[in-house]
């Protein structure tokens, strides 16, 4: 009797000496938490790495599911492996807690139900009562369980982080997005191309953009946005590819090279942007480069939200470019409206555009164009040009199978001295979000001048 008392007490003892977690592991995941809350993303990795390093299977588990965060869509080739290795090698409470937490930060497409990790957290309460109580907190987001941390003594960083932040989650941290595309077109040829794309990169907005097609089209360029309120953009690019002309039913292709560069300081205040460029950018079609220098002048006001059927909002945009410097004078005009209601099961989107060239006597590729991938598909690539083209599109989405999107739609252009040219179709998107270049589409469409069979990244509008 008296031995097994002594037993209970030295059990005893030692959780009362026993930290929040009594293993390097898991204190270094405790310590990356309280980093990742507080913005110190550079210390957070740093901790978690440790984590992993320390070849505890629950600790490694933990900080892999956490640096999916820090790794974009590239997160699961990178830590995939690793987090499914590690998970099934974790015993004990401490794998239970692992498991838990992938219910919390693994996607859902993978099997993270966040009911489960619920379940697991409150089967943990009285192994590991504040981390248990931090992770149900996250689970159900239930202002009951921040007062049960706040009477706890002993607390993990999550759970240290969650009071010190009043049970806000903090802003994902910049990462690389990669995107892998396909296009095609009428006159486009088959193309692919590869983006990548990170939200802070250095405190910069960064997208790198590639491609080329097999009618010897490519691109490449770099687009930077900084993220203050008074921010600054930059646009660099070399691009080369097939133009048209159309003379009636005649058509002239030329092969054009243009170069460019954007750079000027923008004003965001909440859904609205204002921004002033300069531009320069040459144009080549085998007779020598063309010099188009200038100013660009813009605004868009942008209420948009969700993916895909759940898509609603509206969006305004307008901007101006004149070319002041170079080997002709050019002021045109473009603007985009666009709207997204629920309608008939899915959402319905409206857009109308004009674009115009305010002096018409400006080289061809200078004029406003319609037809292919975007504005007015069933027409081929470049089909119209004019001095002004006003265009209109509907279009009902479609959420059918998982992340696969259908689309019917109908489209018109009004092109100046030609009149109305109307076109539809139908379409399948695959939607993988956050990124909008997660979204690949197929668009068959048909107009009075031809038809189209259309492939791309985003969709058309």
């Amino acid at each position: 009797m008296c031995y097994f008392s002594e037993v209970r007490f030295l059990i005893l003892l030692c959780c009362c000496l026993t930290p929040a977690f009594a293993s390097p592991g898991l204190d270094a995941v405790s310590q990356g938490d309280r980093h990742h809350y507080a913005g110190e993303h550079k210390q957070a990795r740093s901790a978690y790495w440790q984590a992993i390093e320390s070849e505890e299977p629950a600790a490694e588990a933990m900080a892999r599911l956490r640096l999916l965060h820090y790794a974009g869509n590239l997160g699961g080739w990178i830590h995939g492996r690793g987090i499914e290795r590690s998970l099934y090698a974790a015993r004990g409470p401490e794998g239970e807690l692992a498991w838990a937490d992938f219910h919390l930060f693994a996607p859902p497409f993978v099997g993270a139900d966040k009911a489960e990790a619920e379940r697991l957290a409150q089967g943990l309460l009285s192994v590991f009562p504040a981390e248990a109580t931090a992770r149900l907190y996250l689970a159900s987001k239930d202002e009951r369980y921040l007062e049960a941390l706040s009477r706890l003594e002993a607390l993990d960083g999550l759970g240290e982080a969650l009071l010190a932040y009043e049970g806000k989650l903090p802003p994902a941290p910049g990462s690389w997005n990669l995107g892998v595309g396909f296009s095609g077109a009428p006159g486009y040829g088959i193309g692919a191309g590869i983006s990548f794309r990170h939200t802070d990169f250095w405190g910069w907005h960064t997208e790198i953009w590639l491609g080329a097609s097999t009618l010897g089209s490519g691109y490449a360029s770099l687009r930077l946005r900084s993220s203050k309120t008074l921010f600054g953009l930059a646009d660099l690019g070399l691009s080369r590819g097939l133009l048209y002309r159309y003379t009636g039913e005649e058509r002239e292709s030329f092969k054009r090279t243009r170069m460019w560069a954007e750079a000027g300081p923008g004003f965001r205040r909440g859904p609205f942007r204002l921004w002033v460029n300069g531009v320069a950018r040459t144009d080549d079609l085998g007779e020598g480069p063309l010099a188009g220098h200038g100013m660009l002048a813009g605004f868009s006001w942008d209420a948009r939200k969700g993916w895909g059927a759940g898509r609603r909002g509206a969006y305004l945009a307008a901007e101006s470019e004149s070319s002041l410097w170079g080997d002709y004078d050019h002021t045109g005009l473009f603007v985009d409206a666009r709207g997204f209601v629920g309608m008939l099961g899915g959402v319905l989107g409206a857009r109308v555009t004009h674009q115009q060239a305010f002096n018409p006597d400006i080289p061809f590729y200078r004029l406003p164009v319609v037809g292919g991938f975007s504005l007015h598909r069933g027409a081929y690539v470049n089909r119209w040009r004019a001095a002004w083209i006003a265009t209109v599109d509907l279009e009902e989405r479609w959420m059918v199978y998982g992340p696969v999107e259908m689309v019917l739609f109908g489209n018109a252009a009004w092109v100046a001295e030609s009149g109305i040219h109307p076109a539809g179709g139908i379409g399948f998107r695959l939607i993988l979000p956050p990124e909008e270049t997660n979204v690949s589409r197929v668009d068959i469409a048909v107009s009075d001048s031809g038809w189209g069979l259309y492939g791309a990244w985003g969709e058309a509008f």
